[in-house]
């Protein structure tokens, strides 16, 4: 090797190394700056009382969060956690993987299930329920659809301790 090759060879590894440095730096940055936004938005004490409140006397569970998601972790710190979603105004390809994720706030004493519909141009394809117990965040998920194009929808729907039924969320999403 001659020596213009050696010294193309050590600026082209300098760069790269430059390179790697910068993603660790920006992400470093990037996580520290989520740090201090979770610290920077700490809750009044009343918003906390009402909602152990109503963790320890509410009557249904309350929905906090539903995405479409590309994956789900499976290992801490973000293990249950919606990993990437998707737009549901984006359309998906045939065959690919996706989830309906929630998240939920189920009260002491309730006990219930949740229902979830898949409707292909709102026929039923798959229904399907899970049991849910009371926990501050409870997370759940189902497989998403996808080996029909067309327009799908979600629909998640309670059955509450006396049987009444009551729809959470819909939510639609295109298949190509």
């Amino acid at each position: 090797m001659n020596t213009d090759s050696k010294l193309k060879t050590g600026v082209a590894l300098r760069l790269r190394l430059c390179a790697v440095c910068l993603m660790l730096a920006a992400t470093s940055l990037q996580a520290a700056e989520e740090k201090a936004t979770l610290e920077n938005t700490v809750p009044s004490a009343e918003s906390i009382r009402q909602v152990f409140n109503y963790y320890h006397q509410g009557t249904k569970a309350l929905l906090t969060e539903s995405v479409i998601c590309e994956r789900i972790g499976d290992m801490p710190p973000k293990r249950f956690e919606c990993i990437n979603s998707i737009d549901p105004s984006q359309p998906l390809l045939r065959y690919s993987e996706g989830y309906f994720w929630v998240s939920l706030m189920v009260p002491v004493g309730y006990s219930g299930k949740l229902e979830y519909r898949f409707l292909h141009e709102e026929k039923p394809v798959n229904i399907s329920s899970v049991s849910i117990s009371p926990s501050l965040r409870y997370r759940v998920w189902k497989f998403l659809p996808t080996h029909k194009a067309g327009k799908w929808k979600v629909e998640l729907t309670q059955t509450m301790n006396g049987g009444d039924k009551q729809k959470i969320i819909e939510v639609h999403y295109t298949v190509e």
